[in-house]
């Protein structure tokens, strides 16, 4: 079911205009919630390797009562805990690459429309990518001004 979820999300992500060249939210971040809500919804409850009334309990879609909702709520609130954490311990960590470069971590405009290969190396990655227009007129700042 994960692999079916991941080819919608990778089409959501490209319509919301999220740039994700690998495919990284919708395997990692996607996938991880569909499969921690399924503890929820498809648990069969404790097997042999609990002990009786331990572990988890039955889930919605297996006659878990009353208690897989709240099983389900639990998952929900671990998702929630975790995505608020990692979205500050990753706020904290680019600032203080920021403040330690004291920079932006932008490259330059030329930069970026010339290739980063280029740019640097004076050398092209791949061969069809040189942007050999003038930069005043490039598609990228076309782009910007429009959002």
């Amino acid at each position: 079911l994960a692999g079916v979820i991941v080819v919608f999300s990778v089409d959501f992500w490209d319509r919301m205009k999220i740039d994700d060249p690998v495919g990284a939210i919708s395997v990692h971040l996607v996938g991880g919630v569909w499969g921690t809500l399924a503890l929820g919804l498809f648990s069969e409850g404790p097997g042999d390797l609990y002990s009786i009334g331990n572990g988890p309990v039955a889930g919605l879609f297996c006659g878990g009562g009353i208690d897989s909702i709240r099983q389900l709520f639990i998952q929900l609130l671990g998702i929630v805990a975790v995505d608020v954490s990692t979205v500050f311990l990753s706020w904290l960590a680019w600032l203080l690459v920021k403040r330690i470069l004291s920079s932006s971590l932008r490259v330059t405009e030329k930069a970026e429309i010339e290739g980063l290969d280029f740019h640097e190396h004076r050398m092209n990655a791949y061969s069809g990518f040189l942007f050999k227009g003038d930069l005043k007129q490039s598609p990228l700042r076309d782009q910007q001004r429009q959002n």
